[in-house]
């Protein structure tokens, strides 16, 4: 049998291999192994797959970084190549930056995975005038991440308990959970019917993209954590975050910094619409009205938010930084309870709500496993025929 060696980072593997392929697929330790890994003495080398060796490898398929290798192999990435961060700009590291991307070129690179439109637009912009890049557009092909479909059904509108949203997010602050506890807050103050399930390790702070560097600023938020309406779960299996997507009316997302919001597409695979922000990929997989709602955020041309930059370099002052933060929480908190009004005073509800979870299931048939995993398989035989 074929083997397919699984390299790069782990994440990015968990969320886009072909799961259910019909090759053998390999995942090997780390080279070299522990708890000193080559990118730890030098940041950029993260952006270079490196691997215990496998006997028997046919084709490489590494994830947001590029092998160094004769094999044939194939990139998937979740936003740009290399994997170098901005702010990393002295002469070794855009060395690394061309040597990596030159192997791009290779006879032996046989596709570049993109895992939505957007990356693959923020691919063509950090290489804009690279003489080589509609050779390495030939063979890019946006393939999205993938998850078990896990109904066949949409949901029907139920109102025995009230309305059901359910925050999903380690990073309390930059994936939205302080908006979701300000909605809470707004929402108890209205006499609303509205529970609001919270799922975090209230991970926030200096280190997390966007979020305020005293965590003090944060403390009358998390008091929310105590309101009525809200249901707090510090750490619980994969499984039950499912099972409590699945038995929610929405997932409520609305996040300041991700890629693809890998939880938007695991509430599509059980047909919960969302409630989030047209940030990054987002859009490409809940629709206004189709999949769910989307917020308003200030944006750049690019399809990221206007002050994300800003505060991931930490230029501003923490009272600037914080005031950013804190009037953008409110107005989308805000945005959310407004939403939410609007639909429970909506006489066809039940109807719409059935649409929007049609919606939601269809994205979610186009991330299935099954579908995903014949689409990469197709693109190592095309390989393997050669």
């Amino acid at each position: 049998m074929t083997n397919v060696v699984l390299v790069g980072f782990s994440h990015l593997i968990n969320q886009t291999a072909p799961f259910n392929s019909k090759f053998n697929l390999i995942r090997p330790k780390e080279f070299p192994f522990g708890r000193f890994p080559l990118h730890k003495l030098w940041s950029p080398l993260v952006s270079l797959a490196l691997w215990q060796p496998v006997r028997n490898t046919q084709i490489i398929h590494s994830f947001n970084a590029i092998p160094y290798t004769r094999k044939p192999f194939l990139v998937s990435y979740e936003i740009f190549l290399p994997h170098i961060m901005s702010g990393q700009s002295d002469y070794a590291t855009e060395k690394m930056k061309i040597i990596l991307r030159d192997r791009l070129l290779l006879e032996n690179c046989i596709a570049l995975l993109p895992t939505s439109n957007f990356a693959k637009k923020k691919f063509i912009l950090k290489h804009q005038g690279w003489e080589y890049l509609d050779q390495i557009l030939e063979k890019t092909i946006v393939i999205p991440s993938n998850t078990k479909l896990k109904v066949s059904q949409p949901k029907q509108y139920s109102e025995n308990n009230g309305l059901i949203l359910t925050f999903v997010g380690n990073h309390i602050a930059r994936k939205g959970g302080i908006v979701a506890l300000r909605t809470a807050k707004k929402a108890q103050k209205l006499g609303l019917p509205v529970t609001f399930r919270i799922i975090s390790n209230l991970t926030y702070g200096t280190g997390i993209p966007t979020d305020c560097p005293e965590r003090s600023r944060y403390q009358e938020d998390l008091k929310l954590l105590d309101l009525e309406n809200v249901k707090f779960y510090k750490s619980i299996p994969n499984p039950q975050v499912i099972d409590f997507l699945k038995n929610s009316h929405f997932q409520l997302l609305p996040t300041l910094q991700d890629t693809n919001a890998f939880s938007l597409i695991e509430g599509c695979s059980v047909a919960t619409p969302a409630i989030t922000t047209p940030i990054f990929a987002i859009p490409e997989s809940i629709r206004d009205g189709d999949s769910g709602y989307l917020l308003n955020l200030e944006m750049d041309g690019v399809g990221e938010w206007k002050w994300r930059e800003a505060l991931c370099s930490y230029s501003l002052s923490v009272d600037e930084h914080w005031d950013i933060l804190n009037r953008t929480y409110e107005d989308l908190a805000e945005q959310t309870i407004q939403r939410i009004q609007v639909f429970l005073d909506q006489t066809n509800r039940a109807e719409h709500y059935e649409q929007l979870s049609t919606g939601a299931l269809e994205q979610g048939k186009i991330h299935d496993t099954e579908r995903i995993s014949q689409l990469i398989d197709a693109i190592y035989e095309k390989d393997l025929a050669k």
